[in-house]
């Protein structure tokens, strides 16, 4: 048996592939992973403690149209991301200065461990 079946499907507005990803903020057309990930989107962080949301997304055209005339939220993602860079150097910093303490910590807690009396900690 022979069926004819129609069938709609949501396809990128830039490459014409499924694999839907989310839509540009600013003109609201639609893309997929690839597009995401080549570079055709650009993903700007909506706060410090970045979450995977559709936020933030445009497409390389309305990037560059903004980037000459920024509206206000342009503006925010922008000041945002440059927010989440100085928290990651910040951050980074804090690790550097941690790691030798943590060790310190570490060696000092197993030394007194082992020179227990009781055996409270072998287990």
């Amino acid at each position: 048996m022979k069926k004819i079946v129609t069938e709609e499907r949501t396809v990128c507005d830039f490459c014409e592939k499924t694999g839907i990803a989310g839509r540009c903020i600013e003109c609201g057309r639609i893309f997929c992973h690839r597009c995401q990930k080549n570079g055709t989107i650009i993903t700007y962080v909506g706060d410090i403690c970045f979450c995977a949301c559709d936020e933030g997304k445009y497409c390389k055209e309305c990037n560059d149209k903004l980037e000459q005339n920024p509206d206000k939220l342009f503006t925010a993602y922008k000041q945002m991301t440059e927010l989440k860079k100085e928290y990651d150097k910040i951050y980074d910093d804090l690790r550097e200065k941690e790691e030798p303490i943590s060790k310190i910590i570490e060696e000092e807690v197993k030394r007194k461990i082992k020179n227990r009396k009781d055996d409270w900690y072998s287990y």
